[in-house]
């Protein structure tokens, strides 16, 4: 009986991939922007497929609205410009902790997210929207001089 139960256990373990042990690829949101932005109209479409549903990382995100929850949606939404495209990133939280960091935030602030795209060029040709979002942290509005990633300096590294 024993022997049973291990073997099937096994199998459903195998037959729905949780053996597989990956996790979802993080994407940077910044990137994502710049790329859009510069992409030529028939490239954007196939960008909007690639990174619609994708979980993404965004820094230096600067707030130009605050939507704060009411009576009539639980949901914060923050407007925010990306840096280095100028696109519009619209920003959808619901946590705990998401609400609290953004009942602190105000217009002119910056701030780190994550999140996963819902859409990119649909509501608006320079709009992407991130909903669920999760406010990281109060963020600076540029990264500091010579601190660059590992990745931008050795294309190689992971």
């Amino acid at each position: 009986m024993k022997t049973r139960l291990i073997i099937t256990a096994a199998f459903l373990v195998s037959w729905f991939g949780i053996a597989d042990g990956r996790a979802e690829a993080v994407k940077n949101g910044n990137e994502a922007c710049l790329q859009f932005s510069q992409a030529a109209a028939a490239a954007k479409t196939q960008i909007q497929q690639a990174r619609t549903g994708v979980y993404h990382v965004f820094r230096f995100l600067k707030i130009t609205e605050i939507g704060l929850p009411d009576e009539k949606s639980p949901f914060a939404r923050l407007l925010t410009t990306e840096p280095s495209s100028d696109m519009r990133v619209m920003l959808v939280c619901g946590g705990k902790i998401s609400l609290k960091l953004a009942r602190e935030l105000k217009a002119g602030d910056y701030v780190a997210v994550r999140g996963r795209v819902k859409s990119v060029g649909v509501e608006a040709k320079d709009l992407m929207v991130v909903d669920p979002a999760m406010l990281q942290f109060k963020d600076r509005s540029t990264p500091k001089a010579g601190m660059e990633l590992l990745s931008e300096v050795d294309p190689s590294a992971h």
